[in-house]
Parts: C-alpha cells; structure tokens; sequence
C-alpha cells in the first residue's frame, strides 16, 4: 500500500521547540545531508526526505509533484506540532522553502535559501525545462551511474575538481538512490515544474536570506536580482564555495546560519 507522509530526521532534540529549524535537501541527497549543519546550530533540528529521495520512496504518484510536495512538508511541521519554524533549504530544498513561505508565510520564522531560484519566468523556459528534465530521467534510467558522473561534472560543481575524495564520496551516496524514484521526482520536483515565484518575491513577508557561493556564478546573478525585488532579502556570499555551499564551507556556513538565526 503506498503511504503519502515524508520520512522525518531529527537531528537534536532539545525540549523548547520555539526556535526549530527545518532543513530540505537537494536533488538526489536526504535529511542526513544536514547532519553535521544541524550538530553545529544545535537547537530542535529536523530534515525531511523529499519524495522519491531516501526513505521516502513508494508514495502515491500524486506525491511526486512541487505543490503536493509543498503540502507534504506541512503535514511534516504538523505530525510534530510546529507552527512556525526556520526553514533552510538547498538548490531543489530551497526552491521548495521558497514555495513554503509565499504560501504559507505565518509557517516560516526565517528562510534562508542556499543556492535557491524562484523559478523560471517565462512559460517557455519552463516548457523546455520540463523536456530536457524528462531526457534527464531517461538517463537516469538507462545507466544511473553515467549520469552522476556527468551530472558532477556540470559547471555548478566546478569547486569539486579541486576535492576529488569529496566528489567521489558525493557520488557514492548518491549512488544508494534507487533510478526510478529519482527520475520520478525529476519529473515532478524540477524548477520547470514549479510556478515562478519572481513576482512573489515583492510581496514576501518572510525575513530571507540567499547564501550563495562566490564560485558558483549562476547563482549568485540569481540572489543579486531577488536582493533587487525586495528590501526582505539579504544576500551573503561565502568565499570559495560553489553550488553545494554547506558542503564545501562547513564552517562559514555554519556561521552564516547562526548570524541569521541570532
């Protein structure tokens, strides 16, 4: 029987709850993904697996979708009785983070997205997302370990070149994924397949934060034209990280987080 609730880490479980943070990973990683984050912020942390990505695997095939994705983290924040919460979220997690606090803005305390967008604007940027999105799953499917090779191989990792062990041990697990629940999430969890959320950005009422890292040039244009939408959003750009900030700066990041979260 296929289940539609998202599994759940909690990382530390101290008894005031007033101040949780939520983490949201990334494309092909997991709630653990955060481990050594939310050791270093300490608090009440918890991550959710998003569908098709670690322990949530086997939900309904409407769960594969970014609103019902969205729709299950609530359910998530509700199962343990939090109102409002941190919400930190990378790459796809803070696509969805974002998601989070434009439709349910009294959920969210502090958002700090990590080498997040808000989308894509135009109708056919997004059509032809959602196409190379669906020739991507098919690599997936066809060798899945070909596709991890050229996936961290893309210019958003350049930083991994000069930490081959690092790349190598990423690539491992993300190895452990299962290719028909990747593909599917692909699908349904891509930045094709979300609404553009740009115009939203002028009304938010979410304190935010975009962490980018000064290597990875993409996104940090990205977090300079959300700065320029709205006084809300802060940008901090960590010295010699690339896309996956919280894995290459460990250290900033942390102390990024704890700014924010002060």
């Amino acid at each position: 029987m296929n289940r539609s609730t998202l599994a759940v880490t909690v990382f530390e479980n101290q008894y005031d709850r007033s101040t949780a943070t939520l983490f949201i990973h990334g494309f092909m990683g997991s709630a653990r993904d955060w481990s050594e984050i939310a050791a270093g912020l300490g608090g009440f942390c918890l991550g959710v697996d998003l569908p098709g990505h670690g322990d949530s695997i086997g939900l309904k095939k409407s769960d594969y979708s970014f609103a019902r994705t969205v729709d299950l983290i609530i359910e998530s924040l509700d199962a343990f009785r939090l109102r409002a919460v941190n919400v930190v979220g990378y790459s796809m997690g803070g696509r969805l983070a974002l998601a989070l606090a434009c439709t349910h803005p009294d959920r969210v305390t502090h958002l700090i997205l990590e080498s997040a967008s808000p989308g894509l604007k135009t109708a056919k940027e997004r059509s032809e997302r959602i196409n190379l999105d669906r020739d991507r799953s098919r690599e997936i499917l066809l060798d899945f370990s070909a596709f991890l090779e050229k996936w961290y191989s893309l210019p958003l990792f350049s930083t991994f070149a000069a930490a081959p062990e690092r790349r190598e041990r990423i690539i491992r697990n993300r190895s452990r994924n299962r290719p028909e629940e990747i593909a599917r999430a692909l699908e349904g969890l891509g930045t094709g397949s979300q609404p553009s959320y740009w115009e939203a950005l002028e009304s938010i009422k979410v304190s935010t934060t975009a962490v980018v890292g000064s290597e990875d040039d993409q996104f940090v244009q990205i977090a300079a034209d959300m700065t320029s939408r709205t006084d809300r959003i802060e940008r901090i750009i960590i010295p010699g990280a690339g896309h996956n900030v919280h894995l290459d700066c460990v250290k900033a990041y942390l102390q990024a987080l704890k700014s924010t979260l002060k």
